[in-house]
């Protein structure tokens, strides 16, 4: 029961604040504790792209392994290998890379 009202609580801190890493991450883990695999991938992408634009690597990192574990929990192909880097670029090995759009460069506006 209180998995259930976490899940709630996590739902309307979205509503509130769609931008709150905090609520995706956590709301993402409670899911993955229900064995709510696709709703638990759905908000760790989120998570993900959230701590990328923040610019927090180690997090996304963390966001990133979860992916690959929960797409092949679900039966899908495992990613390659995730590349450890400095900076969270995505590359063409990233899973999230269709997901992130590009960031424009102030010169560019």
């Amino acid at each position: 029961m209180a998995y259930q009202q976490a899940l709630i609580d996590y739902s309307q801190a979205i509503e509130i604040d769609p931008s709150s890493v905090v609520a995706y991450h956590n709301r993402a883990r409670i899911q993955a504790t229900l064995r709510r695999r696709q709703a638990a991938l759905d908000d760790y992408q989120q998570a993900a792209i959230l701590y990328q634009k923040q610019g927090q690597t180690e997090e996304y990192s963390e966001m990133i392994r979860q992916i690959r574990w929960l797409r092949q929990s679900l039966g899908n192909k495992p990613e390659p290998k995730l590349q450890e880097s400095d900076s969270p670029k995505p590359s063409p090995e990233d899973p999230l890379q269709p997901l992130v759009s590009p960031v424009e460069s102030p010169d560019v506006l």
